[in-house]
């Protein structure tokens, strides 16, 4: 699965910010379909046959949005996937064909504007590695940002699980207790603030799960629990669903 939010003219943050509005214009709306088929064009070897591109945008208009998917469709060689829906969450359809696209607009549906399209690159993937040719001198200017899971940092006589593991799927959740907490608890979590863990809740580190899914690890002391989440990946937005928000099952 590669998932592409490619740069755009930004019609969909006009009621956010104002800068977006001046930064518009026909002309940038051109350079930025151009721009997005590059990216889309440059990214595709790197999708194997029978993967999932999620191609979306921060803009309304046809030309970065529809016309660009279905560029992608026929030139590179890929089929729109359908994702249900359901009618109460008010996403608009295709302005021009009938290609299965989801527009998401300010005052019809929570949050700000964006454009999602789901496609399927043609061919079957068998699932095997095939060998790299890469030279290896061609990797070497490249940064990795991150790779596999962090070994537990040892503070004390306790050791503190990074936040990678909960974030695995090799996880074992069974080797933390598991605490579920509700919607505005989640929220606080992943902006770093306090939290307070039911009196029931086990001591020590635990698990934290919202609708049965992990999203990190917490110090449980009692009275409050030490907040684990990464200082650097905290929620710095103040658009903040009021309620439970389901976008997409």
């Amino acid at each position: 699965v590669i998932l592409t939010d490619v740069p755009c003219s930004g019609e969909g943050m006009f009621r956010k910010d104002e800068g977006a509005i001046n930064e518009w214009s026909t002309k940038n709306v051109n350079n930025c379909q151009r721009l997005q088929r590059e990216i889309v064009s440059d990214i595709w070897d790197c999708l194997k046959p029978g993967g999932i591109l999620i191609y979306s945008t921060c803009t309304f208009n046809a030309h970065e949005d529809e016309e660009n998917v279905a560029w992608i469709a026929e030139n590179l060689g890929a089929e729109f996937i359908s994702i249900d829906t359901r009618k109460e969450w008010n996403i608009t359809g295709s302005l021009i064909d009938n290609n299965p696209v989801y527009r998401f607009i300010p005052g019809k549906t929570r949050g700000e504007g964006i454009f999602m399209a789901v496609l399927r690159k043609h061919g079957d993937y068998d699932g095997k590695m095939s060998k790299s040719n890469i030279d290896a001198k061609a990797l070497k200017p490249l940064h990795l940002l991150y790779n596999g899971v962090e070994p537990d940092t040892i503070k004390g006589k306790q050791a503190i699980p990074h936040h990678s593991k909960a974030m695995s799927t090799t996880l074992d959740e069974n080797e933390y207790p598991n605490v579920e907490i509700d919607y505005n608890q989640a929220i606080a979590y992943l902006r770093k603030e306090a939290i307070t863990l039911n009196s029931d809740a086990p001591k020590g580190i635990v698990l934290l799960t919202y609708r049965k899914y992990p999203i990190g690890f917490a110090k449980n002391i009692g009275n409050r629990a030490n907040n684990l989440y990464p200082q650097e990946w905290k929620i710095k937005s103040s658009h903040i669903p009021e309620g439970n928000t389901t976008i997409i099952e």
